[in-house]
C-alpha cells in the first residue's frame, strides 16, 4: 500500500492528495479521528453496565467523563490538523 500511494510520488503533481502525502502522517490522522468516537460508543453499549444506565447520578458522571473526553479529542483533532497542515500547506491545494 506505502508503494502504491506514497512511492510514485510527483511533487509537482499536486491533483493526488495521496500521492503528495505520507502515508504515515494519513494512517494517524485517519486513526485519531474515527477510532476514540467509535470507542465512546462501544463504552457505552458494551462496557458500562447496564445496571449503572439506571442510576441517574452514575450516568450523569459517565456522561460528563466522556464530554470531558470528547473536548480532549476534539482538541487534538485540532492540534493534529494544524500540524499536517503546516507540514503539506505548500503541496497541498484546496
Amino acid at each position: 500500500m506505502y508503494y502504491l500511494l506514497v512511492s510514485k510520488a510527483n511533487p509537482e503533481d499536486k491533483n493526488n492528495i495521496f500521492e503528495v502525502i505520507n502515508i504515515f502522517d494519513f494512517l494517524i490522522y485517519a486513526f485519531w479521528v474515527m477510532v476514540p468516537p467509535l470507542y465512546f460508543l462501544v463504552e457505552y453499549i458494551h462496557i458500562f453496565p447496564d445496571s449503572c444506565k439506571i442510576d441517574k447520578d452514575v450516568l450523569d458522571d459517565f456522561k460528563y467523563t466522556q464530554e470531558l473526553g470528547s473536548k480532549v479529542w476534539a482538541g487534538f483533532i485540532v492540534i493534529l490538523t494544524t500540524i499536517v497542515y503546516a507540514k503539506y500547506k505548500k503541496d497541498l491545494k484546496f
